[in-house]
């Protein structure tokens, strides 16, 4: 350690928000921990099948933190999941008890309790679902909380994301199902002023769209933009939204390697048809326009934005092929007509 604490005589530098926020990884499709499965010719283990993976996390972040605020959740915690069938009966007071401890405010032990609370979906499944509502509300909070002016903190901001994005995952079946129910709930983070965590909103609720059936994904599309169709107090809220949107639709098929997922042609035919319906208001400005047509402008913006990410992202013609293909389809009568003009 150097002189005034200084790590090797070099000063720590200080790391602008921006530059954490950029940083940020938020991955639904990462594994929250490895799980031995049991041996296929053991057959049935009926202690397998009770076992809590949540109680199993718990000692784990037991350990790996000792503070006084981990120390007093877990202590409330274990007499109430000491197996899956506890853990189901105990549910209600489980979530009460994580949510008191997530909203603690300066807590010390954020981390392991936004963890437990994202990992509690992948024991407890349907029987989470009635609390859904409620957990995304303390959530929403915490948001709110980490984007204060002068308090940003970009790890919490991480730490209650990832938790979103467990949520996500384990209940995307049961969201899926019915989607226009927990698009108004999402929502308020679709609109929220600061564009991280809409974006990180759009990131994040992606995931379901990429695992809806062919059939499912105009539908979906549909009660997507409706969002656009609310009355908001602030036409504002109408260009926030447009924008979360298009991440939303950009992270649905954005794939590896400047490619993308296969989900693409089921997605892209729909958002062409949106964008070609109904004429286009002249210019973007969102609070220029009257209600209606500040509604079809906000429109139109999510899908070109949607559009403009995907064509950043490939940096290619060979890449584009799929979209170029789609858009040729939709536009081909225009673009005859001009050519002949």
């Amino acid at each position: 350690m150097g002189p005034m604490g200084l790590q090797g005589g070099r000063a720590r530098r200080h790391r602008p928000l921006a530059e954490r926020l950029a940083e940020l990884d938020i991955n639904v499709s990462r594994n929250i921990e490895f799980v031995e499965l049991p041996d296929e010719d053991e057959g049935l283990n009926l202690e397998a099948v009770e076992r809590c993976h949540f109680n199993e996390l718990l000692s784990y972040w037991s350990q790996r933190n000792r503070t006084e605020d981990c120390a007093n959740c877990v202590g409330e915690l274990r007499p109430l999941v000491k197996s899956l069938p506890m853990l189901v009966f105990n549910l209600g007071t489980i979530v009460d008890v994580l949510l008191r401890h997530a909203s603690k405010p300066q807590s010390m032990a954020s981390e392991p309790v936004l963890v437990l609370l994202g990992a509690l979906a992948r024991d407890a499944r349907t029987e989470l679902v009635p609390h859904f509502g409620r957990i995304f509300a303390a959530l929403t909070e915490l948001l709110d909380v980490a984007a204060r002016v002068g308090e940003q903190d970009a790890e919490l901001v991480e730490q209650v994301f990832q938790c979103i994005a467990f949520l996500l995952k384990y209940l995307s079946r049961y969201i899926a199902a019915d989607l226009p129910k927990y698009l108004g709930t999402y929502s308020v983070l679709l609109r929220h002023p600061k564009m991280y965590i809409r974006n990180f909103a759009g990131e994040t609720l992606a995931y379901i769209i990429r695992r809806l059936r062919e059939a499912r994904v105009g539908i979906a599309l549909t009660e997507i933009f409706s969002l656009l169709s609310e009355k908001h107090s602030k036409e504002q809220d109408l260009a926030s939204m447009a924008d979360s949107i298009s991440v939303l639709l950009f992270e649905a098929v954005k794939g590896i390697q400047r490619g993308f997922h296969s989900q693409l042609p089921y997605l892209l035919k729909p958002l062409l048809r949106v964008h070609v319906q109904g004429a286009r208001p002249a210019g973007l400005d969102v609070v220029a326009f009257p209600p209606a047509s500040a509604r079809r402008a906000a429109q139109l913006w999510a899908t070109k934005a949607a559009l403009l990410r995907m064509r950043d992202h490939t940096q290619s013609v060979e890449g584009a092929e799929d979209i170029l293909e789609g858009v040729f389809k939709q536009f081909g009568g225009a673009i005859r007509r001009y050519a002949a003009s």
